[in-house]
């Protein structure tokens, strides 16, 4: 199947899925706004699900897709032998790891049918997911497509169902089972059709380095996703079950907004810059500059959404998510996770140009260190603040992070040059945005804050107006020419 296919394949399932799922999580929303308690464990719960089915794929698709991409391991025998790989590992991960999400539901709330349901969704998740890796290696993403596509509507009609007729939160999880199993069979039935019966006799594939292999990503992998979403975990512990759906909610827009606007084009553009970054010196600087551009229109982004959200934040969610629940007390969170987009990019960015050369097991020891860091100042300024206040973490957090790997990354002056002044002006507005949100909070109806927003778009333009006039002229002209013309 070609690449243009194959995109719009992939785009449209990305849409069309997260609009199914943004239209659940409304829905959900406005059932149980009159019962946060429940609600609030809803999100716990499926949040935990989200963290453990990283554990449960294991890293294992990317793994077999490198393996095989880079030791040109296309003969048969040695696709079957992955095969037989991918299913076992995910059958053992699949298991371990839903266990170790049944106890920790069950420990925290004590609903077992409910962290076994959830255990058992998990197993059928990592099963359904082990032809991923090879389908992905030989370009078949249709089937990928249609079974998560399956999942989604199949879940969302049958949990829609069951809250149409009061069922209790278990019928959701059973929804969900459904929907998984669904997926599972139509991407098993595809992965047994080409690769045959992984119980035959086939060549065996080396696991070893495999498993080192997946060790580093996964920890990385996880760390990144447990670093955003432990305000769910840290508050459902520390403050109360019903708090947790204004910070689930939080994430949840804030995720939506970075899939939507970053997601498929990061995909898209990675090759290139990491081919052009081990190229040359001047891929180098090209690399570096198209990470500054683009943490300059994410700025702009953040700037754009947090005006919004301070002006017109009340108003869009009275009208999506209805006045029960006092939902607009996500919009503080939401604003304060929204200033962490600018350094979110270009650590995207950074830790891929990092791992050419650098060390995986030192980024890996990095993510679990600011991943500890988190916890433990979430927990001591919980005595000195609200938890409202507190996904500023995240933010400054990976601002330090944003830094650290251009610092690494960057190896000669004007490289340093370029990432320096970028982070700089970075930060000055990041300071302008807290401080606009901090004006908000005291005085949530000033006209004062209409004033402020538009200073801090003027802001905006001022330091980064050159840069991005500057990215829509490598539009027109070639970078390669630009850059010897500003060297010389």
């Amino acid at each position: 199947m070609s690449q243009t296919q194959n995109t719009i394949d992939l785009t449209v399932g990305f849409i069309f899925g997260r609009a199914v799922s943004l239209l659940w999580n409304i829905v959900i929303a406005r059932a149980l706004a009159g019962d946060l308690s429940e609600l609030g464990f809803y999100l716990y719960s499926v949040t935990q699900y989200s963290l453990f089915s990283i554990l449960a794929e294991g890293s294992i698709n990317y793994a077999i897709t490198h393996f095989l991409a880079t030791q040109n391991q296309q003969k048969e025998r040695n696709i079957s032998g992955f095969w037989k790989f991918a299913l076992l590992s995910k059958a053992v991960l699949g298991v371990l790891f839903g266990f170790a999400l049944f106890i920790v539901i069950s420990s925290s709330y004590e609903n077992k049918l409910s962290a076994l349901l959830l255990g058992a969704n998990l197993l059928i998740f990592a099963l359904g997911s082990a032809p991923a890796g090879i389908l992905s290696f030989q370009g078949e993403f249709r089937t990928q497509v249609v079974a998560q596509l399956v999942n989604t509507i199949s879940f969302t009609c049958a949990a829609m169902v069951a809250l149409g007729l009061h069922a209790s939160i278990e019928w959701i999880y059973v929804a969900m089972l459904t929907g998984n199993t669904l997926s599972m069979i139509i991407m098993l039935r595809k992965g047994f059709t080409l690769y045959g019966n992984p119980l035959q006799p086939v060549e065996s594939v080396r696991a070893k380095p495999i498993i080192y292999f997946c060790l580093p990503v996964l920890v990385a992998s996880f760390s990144f996703s447990y670093f955003y979403r432990s305000d769910v975990n840290m508050v459902a512990r520390f403050v109360s079950t019903e708090s947790v759906p204004y910070v689930s909610i939080a994430l949840t827009a804030f995720f939506l907004l970075v899939d939507l606007l970053w997601s498929q084009y990061a995909v898209a553009m990675t090759p290139d810059l990491l081919s052009d970054f081990t190229k040359s010196q001047k891929g180098r600087i090209h690399s570096i500059r198209k990470v500054s551009q683009l943490t300059a229109a994410f700025n702009g982004i953040a700037v754009c959404a947090i005006s919004g959200a301070i002006t017109l934040g009340q108003f869009m969610i009275e009208k999506i998510l209805g006045n029960k629940g006092a939902y607009v007390n996500s919009i503080v969170p939401f604003s304060l996770l929204l200033t962490s987009l600018p350094f979110l990019v270009g650590y995207a960015f950074l830790h891929r140009l990092y791992l050419i050369r650098g060390s995986a097991n030192r980024f890996m020891a990095a993510s679990i260190a600011f991943v500890v860091a988190k916890l433990a100042l979430y927990k001591i300024s919980l005595n000195y603040t609200r938890y409202e206040y507190l996904t500023a973490l995240s933010a400054i957090l990976m601002a330090c992070a944003h830094v650290a790997l251009a610092e690494n990354v960057a190896q000669s002056k004007l490289e340093r040059s370029i990432l320096r002044w970028s982070i700089t002006k970075t930060i000055l507005l990041f300071t302008m945005m807290l401080m606009i949100i901090i004006h908000f909070v005291t005085n949530p109806s000033s006209q004062k804050t209409v004033f402020a927003v538009g200073f801090l778009i003027i802001a905006y333009l001022l330091l980064f107006g050159k840069e991005m006039q500057n990215a829509f002229l490598d539009l027109r002209m070639p970078t390669r020419n630009r850059i010897l013309h500003e060297m010389e």
